[in-house]
């Protein structure tokens, strides 16, 4: 029983700790234009993926792992949450 409570006590410390930005994310803010997140991420740039033509990091890496960055554009032009 003392285990299992000590195991539920570090999952609990654990999933509250405060989330750790992943290496620069901060610096991409809503109702951004494409001019200023390319100045936030100099390596952004247009290119096909999958879903056509985006706008974004083909390949950046964080922690050792490789992710696909697209930025999502609303109507009027500036950075929002994809769907």
């Amino acid at each position: 029983m003392r285990l299992f409570a000590a195991f539920l006590l570090i999952i609990t410390l654990t999933s509250a700790s405060p989330t750790v930005d992943p290496g620069g994310w901060t610096k991409a803010k809503w109702e951004m234009r494409k001019a200023q997140l390319k100045l936030a991420f100099p390596l952004a740039t247009d290119y096909e993926s999958e879903d056509g033509k985006v706008f974004g990091l083909k390949d950046y890496v964080i922690s050792k792992r490789h992710f696909e960055v697209t930025f999502a554009f609303a109507e009027d032009g500036g950075l929002h949450e994809g769907s």
